[in-house]
């Protein structure tokens, strides 16, 4: 469930409590938005991000850094927050 929402800034998003099903994984999820891809993989690299979506800049960037994981998956073209 939606907890804030703050524009060209973020949003950060709970586990609703009055869900029926069984309790979703993770507890909280923030999500911080970027004006460009740079300041993306600095954040990354300086450990205030997990996840960025994968870019050539970022392909870049962490190319052979053990620190980092680079997954590529099939998806659609929506962005979704499942909690």
């Amino acid at each position: 469930k939606l907890e804030s929402f703050r524009p060209k800034q973020g949003a950060s998003f709970v586990r609703n409590p009055d869900y029926w099903g069984d309790k979703a994984l993770p507890d909280r999820v923030e999500i911080k938005f970027f004006d460009d891809e740079q300041a993306q993989v600095v954040a990354l690299q300086a450990g205030q991000l997990d996840v960025i979506p994968s870019t050539t800049r970022l392909e870049l960037a962490i190319e052979g850094n053990p620190n980092f994981k680079l997954l590529s998956v099939q998806a659609s073209s929506h962005d979704a927050v499942h909690l």
